[in-house]
Parts: structure tokens; sequence; C-alpha cells
């Protein structure tokens, strides 16, 4: 198709979806109906990034352990870092 960016239209249309939306709960219950939604829909995204936080956490502590203990990764399995 010319002139059509292709990929493009399914944000534009998830875009005025969410537009709609918003404009339907200022209209219907006003801004704190529109500020409810907006924590529901972004408190599982938070979850998820404080549990890859903790993922990271853990992992950066036990390589620091292995560090200090003499073992890193290379010298378990010399195939990593190849």
């Amino acid at each position: 198709t010319r002139g059509r960016i292709p990929g493009i239209s399914g944000p534009i249309k998830a875009g005025r979806s969410e537009g709609l939306v918003a404009i339907a709960l200022l209209v219907g219950g006003g801004l704190a109906s529109l500020q409810a939604a907006a924590i529901t829909t972004g408190l599982p995204f938070a979850i998820v990034l404080l549990l890859l936080t903790l993922g990271v956490a853990i992992g950066l502590r036990n390589e620091r352990r292995e560090q200090l203990a003499g073992t890193t990764p290379t010298q378990i399995d010399p195939s990593i870092g190849k």
C-alpha cells in the first residue's frame, strides 16, 4: 500500500480508544473516576516492575557472592562468556 506506514494503524487505534475512554470517564464520573482507572490499570505493571527489580537485585547479589568466593560463572562452565 502506497503512502502508508506498516504497523502504525494498531497504535493509532489504541490511542484513539484510550482517548475515548478518558473522555467518557471525564464526562461520566469526573476526574476522580479517571484517576481511579489510571491507578487500576497501572498497578499490575508496577507490581511486575517491582518483581523484576527484585530479581535483578537477587541475581546481582548472588553474582557478587560468587566473585568473593572465587567461583565465577566462567570458572564453573568455561563455555559461558565465549
